[in-house]
């Protein structure tokens, strides 16, 4: 009965790609080259198709015309806020009351104080000092072997972690340290099992990482001032969460803040190092950066070439899903198409960021291809969309191009053999790829002579 019932169109509902597999339906085919699986079914079903995913009536609306309609309607037709509180209690165990407080009730205050710490001017040169400050001291104590190559995503992750703990909760948090680097990757090695909706007992490693990064977020009160700061302060005088709750729910941060952070950053830094002509172009524009201090400044953000390039590695490395979901009473489309209450709707940007008619040769990295045209930035999709975008989003961007300054300023970085391995595909729809599992950019790194 299942299997008529997933596979059931009524009329003027999108063509269903047929599955005989119960509940896990498309996911595999999608999972593994989402890709082919949007453009295959795109030619025979049309732009919008409906797909069983993990359990999940998932409409995918693949023409990127259409996007702006379902990213701009309001929440009574379609909305994130059951996707997010499912996340929340699946994928960082947190109760369903504090899930309904932080993704409910405080929605639009804690929204709020995201667009204030991570968007304001003068909080992020705040941030953007300590991420500085973060990284010349941890690169300065950082033993490399001469000569030997190193792995650099094994080698500068936990750096950016702990650059990001900086600036969230001040340099002498008990999260700026390797423990709280191990309880994140652990975590965030599983997340996508549980977002998919894998039961968390089968992952006690998981759940204990976890449970670890709430305890550390509780060892240390002393923060002054600054997001985490007033999350802290609203969590318990506003929404009356007890310490545990409000722990929970400020490691929801530390995963969200650092799990596409750093894979941007080292992804970055070694597009840029294995491209000749792009290197020389950067360092180039750091000729303009007066010493290490200054890559922390406003210099950061005159740097044309280095944002063309980050944003070249991000329209890459890029996977991000956004998805909304119907409302009980359905919603009929533009068009005319109709979606089922409970349906999820899905928008995955990379068919436009590997589109050739959008961008040229979209397969290869080309780190000038914004310069000449700023406004293809647009296009480029790697935080999600609508209400559901993600709001570190400017921060972040920044945050990279200090931490790839920050080493190309110290190091002179050459890339053993030419050719990066492949991105990890097992996190298709969460934002940035890693790397392929068990691999690494391996790179020679030799100190450079202090500047004039």
């Amino acid at each position: 009965m299942y299997i008529i019932y997933q596979n059931h169109r009524k009329r003027n509902e999108p063509a269903v790609v047929f599955s005989f597999i119960p509940v896990l339906g498309s996911a595999i085919s999608f999972g593994s080259d989402p890709l082919h699986f949007l453009r295959s079914n795109t030619n025979r079903l049309g732009s919008t198709f409906c797909a069983v995913i993990a359990g999940n009536r998932t409409v995918f609306v693949n023409d990127p015309k259409d996007w702006q309609e379902i990213l701009r309607l309001p929440k009574s037709a379609m909305n994130f806020d059951d996707i997010g509180k499912e996340v929340l209690v699946s994928s960082f165990y947190m109760d369903s009351g504090t899930a309904d407080a932080v993704q409910f009730e405080g929605s639009k205050v804690l929204h709020g104080q995201f667009v204030k710490y991570l968007q304001g001017r003068d909080s992020i040169r705040s941030m953007t000092s300590l991420v500085r400050s973060s990284f010349s001291s941890q690169l300065s104590q950082l033993h490399l072997p001469p000569s030997s190559p190193v792995p650099l995503f094994a080698t500068f992750s936990p750096l950016v972690f702990k650059a990001t703990m900086t600036s969230l909760f001040g340099p002498d948090h008990p999260l700026v340290s390797d423990s709280a680097y191990t309880n994140f990757s652990t975590h965030d090695s599983i997340f996508p099992l549980l977002a998919g909706g894998a039961p968390s007992f089968l992952f006690p490693s998981s759940s204990s990482c976890s449970s670890n990064l709430r305890s550390q977020v509780l060892e240390s009160t002393g923060l002054k001032g600054g997001l985490m700061e007033a999350r802290r302060s609203y969590f318990t005088s506003n929404l009356g969460l007890n310490p545990r709750a409000t722990a929970a729910a400020q490691a929801v941060i530390v995963w969200a803040s650092s799990a596409n952070t750093i894979p941007s950053a080292v992804w970055s830094l070694a597009m840029i190092s294995n491209d000749p002509v792009s290197l020389a172009r950067v360092r180039v524009e750091l000729e303009g950066v007066e010493g290490e201090e200054g890559c922390g400044g406003a210099d950061v953000d005159e740097m044309t070439y280095l944002d063309s390039c980050i944003h070249e590695t991000l329209r890459l490395a890029s996977s991000s899903l956004t998805v909304r979901k119907v409302n009980p009473l359905g919603y009929t489309l533009r068009g005319g198409t109709r979606l089922r209450g409970g349906d999820r709707v899905a928008i995955f940007p990379p068919l436009r960021h590997m589109d050739p008619l959008t961008f040229p040769n979209p397969k290869e990295w080309v780190g000038g291809r914004f310069v000449d045209d700023p406004a293809l930035k647009s296009r480029v999709m790697p935080f999600g969309g609508g209400a559901s975008k993600c709001p570190g989003r400017v921060f972040a961007v920044r945050e990279v191009k200090v931490f790839v300054a920050s080493i190309l300023l110290q190091f002179e970085v050459t890339v053993v053999g030419g050719t990066l391995p492949d991105f990890d595909k097992t996190r298709v729809g969460l934002g940035i790829n890693g790397i392929e599992k068990g691999k690494d950019v391996m790179c020679i790194l030799r100190r450079r002579g202090k500047r004039e």
